[in-house]
């Protein structure tokens, strides 16, 4: 029991790292605060959804769940251009985090960032 606990915080810990460097890097592309905030608190959410437990390293799973929110509203296929707004940046805060991302991943992130960089890429032609 007291070993759930200081894991639970340990990951409430790490999701607000991953939080702040996606809102951090949406108040960079121009977002207000508390839209930045919005967003990176959908990106934590999902990505707390899709791969369960949450550990590794900060950049590594902030690149994944802009990667998952992307993915996301592709595959919704919102047609208002707030969302089509969205999915370009988060394309583009995607390709730019990458380097950073890179440098703390092992090999199964490193083939996850490539998968995403391709569908990043191949879905930017095919929305075009």
């Amino acid at each position: 029991m007291v070993f759930g606990f200081f894991k639970k915080k340990k990951e409430d810990k790490l999701l607000e790292e991953v939080c702040v460097i996606v809102g951090k890097a949406f108040i960079l592309q121009g977002y207000p605060s508390d839209e930045a905030h919005k967003i990176s608190l959908v990106s934590g959410d999902m990505l707390v959804k899709n791969i369960g437990e949450v550990s590794g390293k900060p950049w590594v799973l902030a690149v994944r769940g802009m990667g998952i929110l992307r993915s996301q509203l592709v595959k919704d296929a919102h047609e208002d251009e707030g969302t089509k707004q969205l999915i370009d940046d988060l394309k583009e805060l995607v390709l730019l985090c990458l380097p950073n991302a890179r440098e703390d991943a092992d090999e199964t992130d490193l083939m996850r960032f490539n998968a995403i960089e391709r569908t990043v890429t191949n879905e930017s032609k095919t929305l075009s």
